[in-house]
Formats: C-alpha cells, structure tokens, sequence
C-alpha cells in the first residue's frame, strides 16, 4: 500500500509539474505574440504599460521606450519563423523582417508575475532551425538571387560569386569596382601564414609571444599565446576603442606602427577562458610574422599564400585586417584550402575544422548548420561588407565582396545560405 501511495504522490507531482511548465511556456508564447504585435505597430502605448510594473525611474523608463521605437524603426514589421523557450522567464523569437528578408534573434524576458520585462534585438546568422525543405536547382537559385537583389537589396554595389568545383552556380557584379576592400575578411590570410610557419617547424600555436617578440613591454601581453591570439580568446581589446589610436591613425601603415598602441592595451579577461573579438591580437600576429619571416607582412603573404594560389590581384598590407582583392582571387583561396595546397594536412584540416566555441576558430569563422559546415571570415567596414563562405559538405564556394555599410552583404550571405541548405 506504501509504495502504491508513493507511486501516486509521484505521478501527482510530475503532472503538476508538466502543467506548470505548459503554463509557463504558454504564457511565454502568448508574451511574444504580444511584443511582435507591438514591434510591428510601433504601440508606444503598449511599451508604456509595460514599463509600469518595472523598478525603472521615468529616465529609464523612457530611454527603454525610445529604444524599443528605435528597434521598430530599423528593423521595421516582422514575421515570427521560430521561437524557443530558454527558462522559466524567457523565450527567443526568430523571426524575418520584410524590409530585407533578413534574419534577427529577439530574446524576451518576464518578470517573476508573468509580465514583460525588457528584450533583445540582434542579427541572427541563418541557422538549423530555419531550414527549408526542397533542393532547388540552379536556375531557381540564380532567380531568387535575382530578385532579391533587386527587390530587398537596393541600392547594393558589389560582386557576388557561387561556385561548385570547377562550375559557375551564380556570379553577379552591380556598379563598377573591380577590386575590394577586404576589411577583417584577410584574418584567414593571418591564421594560414601562422600555420605555414608551424609547418616549417618555426613556432607552435602554444609558445608566448615573448618567445619570438623579446622586446614587448608590456608583461601581460608578454605571456599570450599564439594560440590565444588565433581565437579570440588573449582578453586583447579593439585599437579603434582606444584612444591612442585615434591620435595616431594618420601615421598607421604596418603593424609595427600600431606597436605603441598595442603596448598600451590591458586584458579584459584571463586568457584562455572567454572569448572577445580583437583587432590588437591579428595585429600581434603580424608583427609575429614579419619578425620571424624578416620580410614585411604583405611581402611575405604575397609569397607564400597569393603567388601559389594565383591569387594575382590581392594584396593585405597587416594582420589586422584590410587590403583588397577580388571574388575571383578569394575563389582561388578557397579552392586551395579544400585541396592543402598552401598547409599541411594536419594544419589544413585544423584550419577547416577546429572551433573554440563553435563560432570562431584559428582565424577563421565557423557554422554548423544543419549537416552543412560552413568555414571562412567575413568583413566590415565604411563602405566595406565581404563575406567568404566555403561550404565543406556540398562544395559551394560563396564569395560577396561590397562597396556599402555593413550589414547588406551579411544579409545576403544569409539568403544564399537559405537557397543552398535545404532538406
């Protein structure tokens, strides 16, 4: 009789249990709804309301609003397409906006009665969840494309090329640039010099940079590793944050130039255990490999990298980014990756494969979506937005090299993937 009462005592408690939790994520649902109807309405009245029950004094409150208005205006009227519940008061939206079709990640929070709290809005990279169903063929592909760029894009001034083997799937050219910026795209061209070098058996991923850069002053910065530098994971900031840089940008040309503010740097973390984009850490590595090389950085990637793969028309002056290049050259590169022509096997695979956090590896951008893998870096900038793409399942190279602001070319990064990933 004991154990038929504890039986049933536990049954009881896992469906109040089950019924809490539907509660809960029903509750949450019905708060998404709520906030996409007043996002696609700009319902100031609605955001007021909810910003009465917060502990928010009437500055806060109103900057809070003016936000939520400012999200409305950039992003304009959206669909909801995925939604996800992270805890007991909170939940994700994915959802497409209409004025770009592109993708953005709306988290939601509630307070602990239930009601709206505050909310998120950011870009959201095409993903797993969005997969559609049904392979298309070229043609239809080629269409889409088309029509996108001409529909959702305008004005759009760039270079866009697909490619699968030795076939051209897409390639598109608006305006007339025949050679662009790069921006952080030319990071890969940094984490393959570094690996050519541990190839040649002149460094490894795990030494300091004291080892090989004896004159760094700064003790902290003296104990990083290469490898920390690679992934993102030093603790190094942004020169453009700082304001030396500032004061010195006219005389920034190579690497070294930067030397005074890159010594001024401090870690915003210890290494090794988080992650934050830094342009301090690629321009280290540029200075790491000319020191080593004795040849200036683009002389040497030009040697080691450009020349084998034919890449005739690129050029990248540091290690922290820019220099120019065309979707042609950066088709070579991909193809010379998939085929270990500029790395041994071992860094090669490491190059195309290794994440820290599944996002960013050695120098190079990561997305599993789906059974596809995607690998390359893309690019920002005044008047600068590149992606490159190497899909290493299906084959496609996807190159998208612009004369705008970010975030277009990103936008249709994440459309061409929508059109090529699919059920």
């Amino acid at each position: 009789m004991k154990k038929i009462l504890a039986l049933a005592l536990c049954l009881c408690t896992l469906i109040n249990s089950f019924a809490q939790t539907a509660t809960t994520e029903s509750s949450l649902e019905n708060l998404a709804q709520s906030y996409i109807t007043a996002h696609n309405n700009t319902d100031t009245l609605q955001y007021q309301q909810w910003m009465t029950g917060t502990q928010l004094d009437a500055a806060a409150k109103s900057r809070k609003i003016q936000g939520f208005k400012n999200g409305c205006r950039m992003v304009g009227p959206v669909q909801a397409m995925h939604s996800q519940s992270l805890s007991d008061s909170s939940i994700q939206l994915l959802v497409k906006d209409q004025q770009f079709d592109a993708w953005w990640k709306i988290r939601i929070y509630a307070n602990s009665t239930g009601q709206f709290k505050d909310r998120t809005l950011q870009p959201h990279r095409f993903s797993t969840e969005l997969i559609q169903k049904g392979k298309l063929t070229n043609e239809s592909i080629q269409e889409q494309l088309d029509n996108y760029l001409s529909q959702k894009l305008q004005p759009f001034s760039g270079e866009i090329l697909i490619t699968k083997g030795p076939a051209t799937i897409y390639h598109k050219k608006i305006g007339n640039t025949t050679s662009y910026g790069l921006a952080s795209l030319s990071k890969i061209f940094a984490a393959t010099a570094i690996l050519q070098l541990r190839d040649q058996g002149k460094l490894s991923l795990d030494d300091s940079l004291a080892k090989h850069l004896p004159f760094i002053k700064n003790p902290a910065i003296r104990l990083l590793t290469i490898r920390q530098l690679l992934t993102h994971s030093s603790g190094l900031g942004d020169f453009f944050e700082q304001p030396e840089y500032h004061q010195l940008k006219s005389t920034l040309k190579t690497d070294l130039d930067f030397l005074p503010i890159l010594e001024a740097d401090k870690l915003r973390f210890t290494p090794g255990t988080q992650w934050q984009y830094s342009n301090n850490g690629f321009a280290w590595l540029g200075i790491l490999i000319s020191t080593i090389t004795k040849q200036p950085y683009e002389e040497y990637l030009k040697q080691a990298i450009f020349t084998p793969a034919q890449m005739n028309h690129t050029n990248v002056p540091n290690g922290s980014g820019g220099g120019v290049s065309t979707v042609d050259d950066l088709n070579k590169f991909a193809d010379a990756l998939r085929t270990e022509k500029l790395l041994s096997k071992k860094s090669n695979t490491e190059l195309l494969t290794f994440t820290f956090n599944e996002e960013y590896g050695l120098g190079s951008e990561h997305a599993q979506i789906g059974k596809e893998h995607i690998i390359g870096h893309s690019g920002g900038f005044i008047k600068v937005c590149t992606e490159l793409n190497i899909y290493l399942q299906s084959g496609y190279n996807v190159i998208i090299l612009s004369d705008v602001d970010p975030p277009f070319a990103h936008f249709l990064s994440n459309k061409i993937k929508e059109l090529l990933i699919r059920d």
